[in-house]
């Protein structure tokens, strides 16, 4: 027989795992005091800046600067994750273009994700997946997401990244991402199981 108690705990306990996969599934999304656990990939350099999504004094973000000679070259800081296949995923964070020269938002400055087929993220299983637009405007903090992804069959690993293309040769241009997330759509994985 259920009785009122056993649904309070029911409903106790379904609330509280869903807490648990609501957990950020990244290491160091936030860039608090360095950017540990994230790498640079193509012709880019990453650096850990005071300049945070929050204006927490606390904390702060990466910064990625892409200085390729060639037009259309695109520079990732990225992490990659341990995935499995079916399951649903949420992504998103935070993107700020600061002006200057070179900076415009004709250079593509978004977050992506590739999943991969083995631990290292180095063999991909097709293409870019965009998490929202590429940003739209200068010196200010821009949402981008909630996206929900499956992961396709094959998956064992995401790559999560922040991305600048530039639309020209020569210079560089720059960007910062902060507040980076990946958590499990409790919804997807209850309709999987």
């Amino acid at each position: 027989m259920i009785t009122f108690p056993r649904i309070v705990a029911l409903l106790v306990l379904m609330f509280t795992a869903g807490q648990a996969f609501a957990q950020n599934l990244l290491f160091n999304p936030g860039f608090d005091s360095d950017i540990s656990n994230w790498s640079p990939a193509g012709p880019a350099s990453i650096a850990w800046s005071m300049l945070d999504s929050n204006g927490s004094p606390g904390s702060g973000s990466v910064q990625l600067t892409n200085a390729s000679a060639f037009a259309n070259d695109g520079g990732t800081v990225q992490q990659c994750l341990p995935m499995p296949a079916r399951y649903a995923y949420v992504f998103s964070g935070k993107v700020f273009v600061p002006s200057g020269p070179g900076q415009s938002t004709s250079n593509s400055t978004r977050l992506d994700i590739r999943f991969a087929s083995n631990p290292a993220c180095t063999q991909l299983i097709g293409g870019n997946s965009q998490i929202g637009g590429s940003a739209t405007q200068l010196d200010t903090w821009q949402t981008v997401g909630p996206t929900t992804r499956v992961a396709p069959v094959g998956t064992v690993a995401v790559l999560v990244r922040g991305l600048v293309t530039k639309t020209l040769a020569g210079g560089s241009v720059r960007a910062n991402f902060d507040d980076i997330r990946v958590e499990s759509d409790t919804f997807f994985i209850g309709s999987f199981e």
